[in-house]
């Protein structure tokens, strides 16, 4: 009988951990909508919409102060691929997609990285207000950017 009650021990621990890891792209729901960054030379925009309950698209966009001209800068994903969740950036420099696991989500904050990556490793998004996000942008240390979106205007919220 203490054979048994040790194996049913492990089973609910092996499952309760199993839990606790699985992330949930739902829970990220706060990120859907179109935002927008005021850098010096350039607007930066991110939209997100939902296109299935795992899978979201998402765009980034750099508009040019100087002369108004508008392009895309970057194709964007958000996946749940076998109980993990996926952020997958294609930017013109890379031939192909670079992925980025999510390995840490907190109620207003996710953190997505790719160790293998050269730059950059870690890319983190943090909610400040229902319409203010904060995303830094980094090698890990001390290499990196952070953009600070605000909500635009008549973009949905998550429900």
């Amino acid at each position: 009988m203490n054979h048994w009650m040790t194996a049913m021990f492990c089973l609910v621990l092996a499952t309760v951990s199993q839990a606790e890891e699985r992330m949930d792209l739902q829970d990220l729901r706060w990120l859907l909508g179109n935002w927008e960054h005021e850098g010096a030379k350039a607007l930066i925009g991110e939209e997100w919409s939902e296109a299935g309950h795992t899978v979201w698209t998402g765009l980034g966009r750099q508009t040019s102060r100087e002369s108004g001209d508008s392009a895309i800068s970057e194709e964007l994903l958000l996946a749940e691929l076998g109980g993990e969740v996926y952020y997958i950036a294609k930017v013109d420099h890379n031939s192909m997609p670079i992925p980025f696991r999510l390995v840490e989500l907190e109620e207003n904050r996710a953190r997505f990285e790719n160790l293998e990556h050269d730059f950059p490793k870690r890319i983190e998004y943090r909610r400040i207000t229902e319409d203010r996000i904060d995303v830094r942008v980094s090698d890990v240390g001390e290499k990196g950017f952070e953009l600070h979106f605000t909500r635009k205007p008549g973009s949905p919220r998550s429900k």
